[in-house]
């Protein structure tokens, strides 16, 4: 009869033992009310709006780039700018040695005022004649003196084209900047000989648009984030924040095998310049959602999928769930569970499944 009572009080101990460990390793605890019915603590969930991010490391590449070279042939005099500044369009970049050119202007202009003085005298001449009565000069004498002031109109516009052209080579000697951005490097020397048809001098990258670009891992591609739909935010290297709610998203279609991922690009307005090509930074993309939040502790991860415990009409039942993006130290709930529904937030046993017991609440 001892042997039997030493049996019963072991199992009875073994079950005592089992219960706290279940009950510590929970965090909370769960007792027996006057019904010897098993309290449960309980959370009723409920629907609410948070936003998400998605990380990926990247960086800034230009997106338009122009060329510099002369437009006519001479010997640099002077280098303006260097590598890496910042210039607007029609800056000055280098100059070429002025001399012939100015020569050729100053000449030209003299040109100029010449056949317009005496484009002047024809045009006086010719008026006075018009005047004239008909009676003391000739038809003949008022045809010349036409045709004298048309000849030295066109000497006018002729020298006044060519002053034109000189003035154009003239300022082709100063060498400006295209477009408004950074100046790449700088390949001229003072004193060295140009030609249009010679080497580049340096590029102008454009300011502005200017491109992200950054890879997406397979398995992040495959779960058909909508890019277009999220905020997109820029971490630079030196901790600023840049937000763009409007941004244009494309992709390279192959997958890099080296790292099993895919390359994505999205163009972005840099009008104030704080976005530099060659930079690393991070890339986030802030979605925002509205669904069910649940607290890490309160999801099961089982061989078979994550599972919770609800409390349904007293009784304690199984789910199995899908988890989306987790946020923070809980889980976004896509299916499983729904808005209204008792949540058990210790962890149970599966074999209590189906057994009656009350909610109670935080």
């Amino acid at each position: 009869m001892k042997r039997y009572l030493l049996i019963i009080c072991f199992v009875l101990m073994l079950l005592a033992g089992t219960g706290y460990f279940y009950r510590m390793k929970s965090g909370r605890r769960f007792v027996l009310n006057e019904a010897n019915q098993l309290s449960l603590p309980v959370q009723t969930l409920t629907e609410q709006s948070f936003t998400y991010t998605k990380k990926f490391i990247g960086t800034v590449q230009a997106i338009q780039s122009v060329d510099v070279v002369p437009y006519l042939s001479g010997y640099l005099k002077a280098v303006l700018v260097q590598a890496g500044q910042a210039v607007q369009a029609d800056a000055p970049l280098f100059t070429l040695d002025q001399r012939i050119p100015l020569a050729e202007l100053n000449q030209a202009i003299e040109a100029v005022r010449q056949a317009e003085a005496t484009r002047a005298n024809a045009l006086t001449f010719y008026e006075r004649m018009q005047k004239t009565e008909s009676k003391a000069i000739s038809s003949t004498e008022l045809e010349q003196a036409k045709t004298e002031f048309q000849a030295a109109d066109a000497a006018y516009q002729k020298a006044l084209a060519a002053q034109n052209q000189a003035q154009t080579m003239y300022d082709y000697t100063l060498i400006k900047a295209p477009i408004s951005g950074w100046v790449g490097n700088v390949t001229a020397t003072v004193g060295e000989y140009l030609s249009p048809e010679g080497r580049i001098l340096a590029t102008i990258i454009a300011f502005s648009p200017i491109r992200l670009s950054f890879s997406v891992p397979m398995s992040v591609y495959h779960q058909g984030f909508d890019f277009n739909r999220a905020i997109l935010q820029v971490t630079l290297a030196d901790g600023q924040k840049l937000q763009f709610k409007e941004f244009k998203i494309t992709q390279d279609n192959r997958v890099d095998k080296t790292t099993d991922s895919v390359l994505f690009f999205a163009d972005v307005s840099n009008s104030d310049k704080r976005l530099v090509p060659d930079a690393y930074i991070e890339v986030q993309f802030l979605f925002s959602e509205k669904g069910i939040l649940v607290d890490k502790n309160w999801i099961s991860l089982t061989p078979n999928g994550p599972v919770a415990y609800i409390l349904a009409d007293e009784i304690i039942q199984q789910r199995d769930v899908k988890i989306g993006a987790p946020i923070n130290n809980q889980y976004w709930i896509q299916s499983g569970l729904f808005a209204g529904e008792k949540i058990i937030t210790v962890w149970l046993s599966p074999d209590q499944v189906g057994t009656s017991a009350q909610g109670v609440g935080p």
